[in-house]
């Protein structure tokens, strides 16, 4: 499966030339991990295993090489879906005929900013060499620029800003009123210029075993078992690898109580009784000494009262608490030992 045999960067080729489970994972790798998630798990196991060997072995990837999939992918939904397109173009021609004596006016008065938002270009930048970019530029240049990306994006980038200037731009942030519009965009023509033209063409670093990890860890308990079970058939080493970095909800058990009650104050703690069922006395006793006595005694009381329960539903609910645990671990809340040590806050 592995082309590198044939000489040259096989994510580099044309979409015809890349390998089905390849296209595959690239096409997973492109979604929110929680869908990619869901998709896995209704494949066949020889087909898990198959794609979850190319994300594990997969390197930087040529951007052409994602965009290809992905147009290969839409042009094939578009043949089983409707499809609507918009654009200016659509505009007028809908406005030519509805309003035709208007038509001219109300599209010279649609606000070019909504079509193409300041710093929407940012997505497309490789975050390391924009934050070295910024690393240089006023605290007000980076509460600008910070302020029309979504909050999980502008978040992402400023964590990885020197520390004094994160403070600041913080505080220019919070200032920061209405900027107008000939500074937007002064802004952000003297950031696109300092990071050049190739900082829109960079590789996109996917794949790998840290998004296997992350993928697995928000699969359910068959679907991980089934992967690391062909897995380990095609590369034990690296099964190995996988299998030590991925968190368990019995691992809860192995968190200091500080970890354990900032991960219940954030769970929705009407899946615990789900998630609780079947689970060894340790990790029970564990959770239900981290809770306060009334807490502890209403989840007992409804752990009982729940009765039997489907495997899917109980791998379910605990699939949504090892989320919370892996968002906590990413926002600095806890920090997840991916060594053989445990959990340490």
């Amino acid at each position: 499966m592995d082309d590198r045999a044939n000489g040259g960067d096989p994510m580099s080729r044309r979409k015809e030339e890349i390998p089905g489970a390849r296209k595959s994972a690239l096409l997973l790798l492109s979604m929110p991990q929680a869908t990619a998630a869901k998709v896995l798990a209704h494949l066949d196991e020889d087909q898990v295993a198959e794609i979850a060997t190319e994300i594990a072995s997969l390197g930087d990837v040529n951007s052409d090489a994602t965009t290809a999939v992905l147009d290969d992918f839409t042009k094939q939904w578009s043949k089983r879906a409707g499809s609507v397109s918009g654009g200016l173009g659509r505009v007028k021609s809908l406005l030519e005929l509805a309003a035709p004596e208007r038509a001219d006016t109300i599209v010279a008065g649609i606000d070019r900013r909504v079509i193409d938002p300041p710093f929407s270009w940012v997505y497309r930048v490789d975050t390391q060499l924009l934050v070295r970019t910024l690393a240089g530029e006023l605290p007000i240049t980076c509460a600008v620029l910070l302020s029309f990306l979504t909050a999980d994006k502008a978040a992402s980038i400023m964590l990885e800003l020197p520390s004094e200037l994160r403070t600041e731009t913080a505080v220019a942030i919070a200032n920061l009123d209405d900027p107008e519009h000939d500074l937007v965009e002064a802004i952000e023509m003297g950031i696109k210029e300092k990071l050049g033209p190739n900082a829109f063409e960079r590789q996109y670093r996917v794949g790998g075993v840290d998004a296997l990890v992350d993928l697995l860890n928000r699969s359910d308990r068959e679907t991980e078992t089934s992967v690391l079970d062909a897995l380990g058939s095609l590369d034990e080493h690296m099964a190995s690898e996988v299998k030590r970095r991925l968190f368990l909800f019995e691992d809860i058990t192995s968190l200091d109580s500080r970890a354990i009650q900032k991960i219940l104050a954030s769970v929705d703690m009407a899946k615990m009784p789900l998630a609780m069922k079947g689970v060894g006395d340790d990790t029970v006793t564990t959770i239900l000494e981290n809770m306060s006595e009334r807490a502890a005694e209403v989840l007992r009381e409804e752990i009982e009262v729940l009765g039997p329960a489907r495997l899917a539903d109980v791998q379910a609910a605990q699939a949504e608490i090892v989320a919370v645990v892996n968002r906590l671990d990413a926002e600095g809340e806890i920090t997840i030992s991916r060594g053989t040590d445990a959990l340490v806050v």
